[in-house]
């Protein structure tokens, strides 16, 4: 009896023993999550002045990095890139504010737009009838009536019935031309193309609208720049490319600048 005793005694102890090691081969893995797992640091003074730290001292730049099941894009400088950005000949929109900064949307669809798994926007196309009616006219992917939409974000005013129909594209809007020693240009908008763009556009107008948190404001940047590039024309200004950091939009040529305070402003370049 007494050996069958010492018997389970040792089969108990090697019982114990793996428990043991099973709880301390746990407690060692959480130890290296958290070793590797890097932290958030902030610079400032500018909200996206965020960078990341990896737990050996070095930090993403120029590169996309997936951090807690999250994508992020880095700058040069190891700065958070933020907004409507072009990589490698595709678009992405980045987060600009609050807890998601930062962060590239995906598997989303909007109005004018959607945003595939891999974070590639996708601009909808415009399919026009034959009689060239514009008040028929689609978005092909998703067979809304386009001025059914635009009448959603009160993007135009007026009758489609009419030969000639009018609309409304800002809450505030104004002009610029390019000329010497022209004053009513705003530094802050100078500032804004020498930044941004190698060319510098003869003339551009300007959309100052307000952020409606009922509607995505890409979805109203795109509209806009859409009416702007498909429904209006001008006998002065032609159209162009203006290059930018970004490269050119795949609707038409805006570019925009958040001036924080629920605005933006929206650029339309032109010759």
């Amino acid at each position: 009896m007494k050996a069958i005793d010492n018997g389970k005694e040792i089969e108990m102890k090697k019982i114990k023993l793996a428990i043991c090691a099973v709880f301390s081969f746990i407690l060692l893995m959480s130890i290296n999550i958290n070793v590797f797992a890097g932290e958030w640091k902030f610079d400032g003074p500018k909200e996206w002045q965020w960078w990341y730290r990896n737990d050996d001292g070095s930090y993403p730049h120029d590169t996309w990095s997936h951090i807690n099941g999250k994508w992020y894009h880095f700058d040069s400088n190891g700065y958070l890139d933020v907004g409507y950005r072009k990589f490698d000949g595709k678009y992405y929109i980045l987060e600009q504010h609050g807890d998601k900064i930062g962060q590239m949307r995906e598997n989303e669809k909007h109005r004018s737009y959607s945003v595939a798994a891999d974070g590639a926007v996708h601009i909808y196309n415009i399919t026009f009838s034959e009689d060239d009616d514009v008040a028929k006219s689609k978005f092909e992917e998703t067979g809304e009536k386009v001025f059914d939409v635009l009448r959603d974000f009160k993007l135009y005013s007026g009758s489609l019935d009419q030969d000639d129909f009018t609309y409304t594209t800002a809450i505030d809007s104004y002009d610029y031309l390019r000329f010497p020693n022209h004053t009513q240009q705003k530094p802050e908008d100078i500032q804004f193309f020498e930044r941004n763009y190698t060319n510098y556009p003869a003339a551009y107008i300007v959309d100052v609208i307000n952020k409606n948190p009922d509607t995505d404001i890409y979805d109203e940047i795109i509209l806009r720049d859409l009416i702007n590039d498909s429904f209006h024309t001008s006998g002065d200004y032609g159209s162009v490319v203006c290059e930018d950091e970004w490269g050119e939009s795949n609707v038409g040529n805006f570019n925009y600048m958040d001036m924080g305070n629920n605005k933006v402003k929206i650029f339309f370049c032109y010759y």
